[in-house]
């Protein structure tokens, strides 16, 4: 009896992550002008937790702005730019990404620069799964911590990244990481330049 138990429960499991996986799309950013239908902004929006976003060749090579604030990420995505040199984003007067309660979200091939943020001026992470590589972080602005990123409760794995001219304008002692503030149980970084930044490169708040 625990067999067939078992071997159902198996099946069951099966038959769910295939249909998952089924359900999951990828759905394409085709504007850099954002909030015109087939933005960043709108492309998120639109997608459902499990989908994957690419960019589109009219994306290449354009710094796509941000002109009405941060972008919520709410959900698990995973999004894959063409390359740091080729897919930017840029955010002069807020931050980038607010990621929140995602679950899991994974990013690649992405510049994240020119942003400005009370904190984690491009990235913000709070209670998700975050994986960073092959992107990078230029010359993001926090007003108190996380000149980049900003880790709460976040585990997060960050590979083959640059973090070049991040500046964390925090004085006190719990305040500053140019590159990233982390205060989550969990960091890696390999393969990764951190470079020309503020006070500490990362900032562990307890």
């Amino acid at each position: 009896m625990k067999k067939i138990y078992a071997t159902r429960l198996f099946i069951g499991m099966l038959f769910a992550t295939i249909v998952s996986n089924l359900q999951a799309q990828t759905n394409t950013v085709t504007s850099p002008t954002d909030g015109l239908p087939g933005s960043l902004r709108n492309v998120i929006a639109a997608s459902s937790a499990g989908d994957t976003i690419v960019f589109g060749p009219l994306t290449d090579n354009v710094v796509q702005v941000l002109l009405t604030g941060e972008i919520l990420i709410d959900k698990a995505l995973v999004i894959l730019g063409n390359d740091s040199n080729v897919t930017s984003i840029a955010s002069p007067t807020s931050r980038i990404f607010n990621i929140s309660n995602a679950d899991s979200v994974i990013i690649s091939g992405i510049s994240f620069q020119d942003a400005r943020g009370e904190n984690g001026a491009a990235i913000l992470a709070t209670n998700t799964s975050l994986q960073l590589t092959s992107s990078a972080f230029l010359n993001n602005i926090a007003d108190t911590l996380g000149g980049a990123l900003s880790l709460v409760n976040s585990p997060t794995i960050i590979a083959n990244t640059s973090f070049r001219g991040n500046v964390a304008n925090g004085a006190a002692a719990n305040q500053g990481g140019g590159a990233i503030a982390n205060n989550s149980a969990l960091l890696v970084v390999s393969n990764s330049i951190l470079r020309f930044v503020t006070q500490f490169s990362i900032l562990i708040v307890l």
